[in-house]
């Protein structure tokens, strides 16, 4: 009597076989910095616009930058919809709107370009960055200390001049 209920239940059964659905294409690839003006790590003066060219994966989106002194947000999110026909793989994004750091210290200014973000990070698939050190605050000297190789945390005496192997000790 179970040999007929499974008999019976495999020649009731059917198989549909619908062709798989077009999924949509996903932009797997993140923005990326090209270039950046003002060019180098360093400002010595204020420009008047930050100016970063970007590659696309898809030219179709609209990018998003947050700006970021001293990893702190500010202004508002600016948005850079496609220009022309959408086809163009980088795209120059022009930022006027930072006001200038006052006080004195060496502020880092970071531009975050992304497709969309969630609050100030980068939604996937993830984002890029500019960043430039302000140095014409008024502070003369805004170099920063690196540990080097022996990560050891010990700032070198200013009298030394240049350090060398036999001057690191214990």
């Amino acid at each position: 009597m179970l040999a007929r209920c499974v008999v019976a239940t495999s020649l009731s059964s059917c198989v549909l076989a619908d062709p798989a659905p077009t999924l949509p294409l996903v932009n797997e690839m993140a923005p990326y910095i090209q270039a950046q003006t003002p060019e180098g790590p360093s400002l010595a003066v204020w420009p008047e616009a930050f100016v970063i060219s970007v590659g696309l994966s898809d030219p179709t989106v609209t990018l998003f930058t947050e700006a970021f002194v001293d990893g702190a947000p500010v202004g508002s999110e600016d948005r850079f919809p496609p220009v022309g026909d959408g086809t163009a793989s980088t795209r120059t994004l022009v930022i006027g709107n930072l006001g200038q750091p006052l006080g004195p210290g060496c502020p880092t200014i970071m531009i975050v370009v992304a497709d969309s973000f969630q609050g100030t990070l980068p939604k996937a698939p993830g984002g890029a960055y500019a960043q430039w050190v302000y140095t014409g605050s008024g502070l003369e000297d805004c170099t920063s200390y690196d540990a080097g190789a022996l990560a050891d945390g010990s700032f070198p005496d200013a009298g030394a001049g240049d350090a060398t192997a036999a001057d690191v000790g214990p």
